[in-house]
């Protein structure tokens, strides 16, 4: 979850709010779970192709020392892309993140989860100055839509509200999606939202768009 002093100043270091939980293996055993995620990284990035701003693309784009996830969805105008951030808390996803799933490795586990609540606006960077995070096939990113068309339309979800959970859902009658469960009245998920809306209003700003 992004701290909001990096928010304010992303040419600030990036602060993971981690932290090293009791283990029988001492630390060695605590940082197993860190070392996963980077093997993680490594292994989705050795299998990326070379990037391109182009539908169902998932785009790591710099702004000062932090790399934002941006899943691409259509191109509105001469360099002018819209789409939808990303983010790699699973546990944190409400009813309208898709979470990615194996069908769509290689993905860096940064971006595992979609966040159709929140669109974004980018203007396309030369491809030297940006990462490809991930590639998700044309019925992915139709799955992705039907979701942020839910959204859209405050479509009803029948999932408990509850921090921390997965449901396995039919969207539209047709796409099989991985998402959280709704917000509660009272749900720290409200906070973390609004965090990542910030998030993604400076980053299209950033890009000019």
């Amino acid at each position: 979850m992004p701290n909001e002093a990096d928010v304010a100043d992303p040419d600030r270091p990036v602060i993971c709010n981690a932290v090293l939980t009791g283990s029988r293996q001492g630390l060695e055993g605590s940082l197993a779970p860190i070392r996963d995620w980077v093997d993680r990284r490594c292994s989705a990035l050795a299998g990326m192709p070379a990037p391109a701003w182009a539908e169902g693309f998932v785009m790591g784009l710099p702004v000062g020392r932090t790399l934002h996830g941006v899943l691409l969805d259509r191109c509105v105008g001469v360099g002018k892309w819209v789409g939808w951030m990303t983010a790699p808390e699973c546990d944190w996803a409400g009813a309208f993140d898709v979470l990615l799933e194996t069908e769509d490795e290689p993905f860096d586990p940064m971006c595992g989860v979609v966040q159709t609540w929140n669109p974004v606006t980018v203007r396309a960077m030369p491809l030297e100055s940006v990462r490809l995070l991930g590639r998700l096939s044309p019925h992915r990113l139709a799955a992705v839509r039907a979701v942020q068309s839910e959204y859209r339309a405050a479509h009803d979800v029948a999932v408990p509200p509850e921090l921390g959970r997965i449901a396995l859902r039919v969207v539209n009658g047709e796409f099989t999606v991985l998402t959280g469960a709704p917000l509660a009245a009272q749900d720290p998920r409200r906070d973390y939202q609004a965090i990542y809306r910030r998030v993604g209003s400076r980053l299209s700003e950033a890009m000019g768009a």
